[in-house]
């Protein structure tokens, strides 16, 4: 009789042991899912989307005529102090003027501080080649709702085989199968005969 439940004892051993390497297969293929949705979704966009966002940009920005600074025009400017104020204004720095013995106000002014419309306005077409020069080839975003949607059914479909294997290990070997940290907590709260239909 010990010879028989040592035997016995061993074919359930094993059986768990087959049971256990198809789960870890499971879960080998649900995380290579995983990582190909995070690649999907953090991949580059089309470069057509890319090259439509920028012509808008820079039509925006030469709307704003980077280029009209009217501190240029100031009775109060020297000779020297053009090249200061215009590079002031380029790069957004708040200038004082005023507050001194003229009896004038002092007032803060913020003048531009938007290099991308100055070299809009100055050679759009130039930017515009600069800032696709090594952009890549991606996706769009309907090819990426698509695939990220197929592959999220992919991982649905293989947690659901992950889990009702789970169960049927517990069922019939009476062995406790730790589950996953990310398992989906739908599919762990999910009677059986739910995922049994839901599989295919």
């Amino acid at each position: 009789m010990a010879a028989v439940s040592k035997q016995n004892a061993e074919t359930i051993r094993q059986a768990f042991r087959e049971a256990q390497g198809d789960i870890d297969a499971l879960r080998g293929r649900i995380a290579e899912l995983q990582e190909a949705l995070k690649r999907v979704d953090c991949a580059p966009r089309a470069r057509a989307d890319v090259e439509r966002f920028i012509d808008a940009e820079i039509a925006e920005a030469i709307a704003k005529r980077p280029f009209e600074i009217g501190a240029l025009w100031s009775r109060d400017l020297r000779p020297h102090e053009y090249r200061t104020r215009f590079n002031t204004a380029t790069a957004g720095i708040i200038t004082q003027s005023g507050g001194d013995d003229s009896g004038k106000p002092s007032r803060s002014v913020m003048l531009g501080g938007d290099m991308f419309a100055v070299f809009a306005a100055w050679d759009a077409e130039r930017l515009k080649a600069l800032l696709l020069a090594d952009a890549p080839d991606g996706m769009t975003e309907d090819a990426r709702a698509v695939e990220m949607s197929r592959l999220e059914r992919e991982i649905e479909v293989a947690e659901i085989a992950e889990e009702v294997a789970c169960r049927e290990i517990e069922d019939e070997l009476g062995n406790t199968i730790m589950r996953r940290a990310d398992v989906n907590p739908a599919i762990l709260l999910a009677p059986t005969s739910e995922l049994t239909g839901r599989r295919t």
